[in-house]
């Protein structure tokens, strides 16, 4: 016979530390399993602390300080997690996808947020995502994220199409439709009204808030990704063993390692330099015949959007080497409210990787900055200098955590917008991307 609401059962009996040790042998699902038994079992669990502080730790890495010093909530948050795992688990199964996608848009924040706050490549938080999102097989990712991705499925809210590119982009390239999307990713980043003075003239949302629009960064992503498959092969950058040791795992996007891609990596080498300012960067950038690019941004082709982009290829620029020295640190070294992460500046140099003789390439000035921007969201400020002017704006995120193999992406504008104080940009513009060589 079950126990009542005000029995208790005989297994409360043993001593607290005891039933404690056996509980944390169970998986969370059991353990609310039990908690659900009666009164006495509910006001076990629900108010012991170190019983569910002990499952999170041995299911998830440490959860990092907060910055505003709020309490970790070990329960509620391990809840809402092992709940998202039921549901994907669910999904798996034939014929339950689109019943947990239309009911349960909020798991794909709760993924990003494990992603965000794995410490590294090899800990509890890669495992469990990868587990249920492997990066050796993408087609249930695939299938799961164009859900909430497929233009044509209006009636997906706006900030779930931020969250569901957010995810894409820090588990790595599925390649679901890839033609397809291509060509809408071609057109979003060439779009010079994605680029005001509202945005930054970045990828950051047209609200004013500095947060990312994650939905144009995976476009910047998705295009320049494409580009670099397209030169790793033609030009062979970083196939040299004698010159390139350790670059081809740096370029070659199309080798990626999914999550672990994503993820922080320590390039502080024990200094104030938290982003890696002074690595090791390598990158390029693209932009699009004049001409097309020209007749991409009349307000005719943004209507009818007849413009035949497969039958043009973008193109992209050498493969270049960016050295960066940190500037001397500000007094006070950082406030209370950046924490560890203070906004860092730097000048530096920006040239070919390869030097082609009898045609000597020009080194560019560098000036810039990177901090920690909204939603914890590292972004990268460059502006490039040549024959003793301002010429280049650069405006980029890390795709993940800083120090992250899958780098800086971002756009580049012209920098007459600055001198004239234009609101929208004006001229040419096209991704870029950087990446701490391996």
């Amino acid at each position: 016979m079950s126990a009542s609401a005000t029995d208790s059962p005989p297994l409360l009996s043993i001593p607290p530390e005891t039933l404690d040790a056996i509980l944390e042998l169970l998986d969370p699902v059991d353990v609310a399993a039990f908690s659900a038994v009666c009164r006495a079992t509910r006001d076990f669990c629900r108010e012991n602390a170190h019983l569910w502080t002990t499952l999170f730790l041995q299911h998830f890495d440490p959860p990092q300080p907060s910055p505003d010093h709020t309490l970790f909530e070990y329960q509620a948050v391990l809840k809402a997690r092992i709940r998202a795992r039921g549901l994907i688990n669910l999904a798996h199964t034939d014929g339950q996808l689109p019943r947990v996608v239309a009911a349960f848009p909020p798991t794909l924040a709760t993924f990003i947020a494990i992603a965000q706050t794995a410490p590294g490549p090899n800990g509890r938080n890669l495992a469990f995502l990868a587990t249920l999102f492997p990066y050796t097989s993408t087609a249930f990712t695939a299938e799961w994220l164009s859900m909430y991705l497929d233009p044509k499925r209006a009636e997906v809210a706006p900030v779930v199409r931020q969250h569901a590119a957010h995810f894409e982009l820090l588990h790595g390239p599925t390649r679901m439709y890839e033609g397809f999307r291509r060509l809408q990713a071609l057109r979003r980043v060439y779009d010079l009204q994605n680029y005001s003075k509202d945005t930054s003239f970045g990828p950051f949302l047209k609200d004013g808030s500095g947060r990312v629009d994650w939905v144009l960064l995976e476009s910047i992503r998705r295009v320049s990704d494409y580009q670099l498959v397209i030169h790793v092969e033609r030009e062979g950058w970083g196939t040299n063993p004698t010159t390139d040791a350790g670059l081809e795992e740096s370029i070659g996007r199309d080798k990626g390692r999914g999550w672990a891609d994503s993820v922080r990596r320590d390039v502080s080498r024990g200094t104030r330099d938290w982003a890696g300012v002074e690595a090791d960067w390598i990158g390029t950038y693209g932009f699009l015949d004049h001409e097309v690019f020209e007749a991409l941004n009349t307000s005719s082709e943004r209507k009818t959007g007849t413009l035949h982009l497969s039958d043009f290829r973008e193109a992209i620029g050498d493969l270049m080497a960016l050295k960066l020295k940190l500037d001397p640190p500000r007094e006070p070294v950082a406030s209370a409210e950046e924490g560890p992460f203070p906004r860092l500046t730097f000048t530096g140099t920006l040239g070919p990787r390869y030097s082609v003789p009898n045609s000597p390439a020009p080194i560019l000035g560098v000036t810039g900055s990177v901090s920690r921007g909204p939603e914890q969201a590292v972004t990268w400020h460059y502006k490039i200098i040549y024959a003793g002017a301002v010429q280049w704006v650069l405006e980029g995120v890390q795709v993940g955590s800083e120090g992250s193999r899958a780098g800086v992406r971002g756009i580049w504008t012209h920098a007459t917008r600055l001198a004239m104080g234009m609101n929208v940009a004006e001229g040419p513009c096209g991704p870029f991307a950087w990446w701490i060589a391996a």
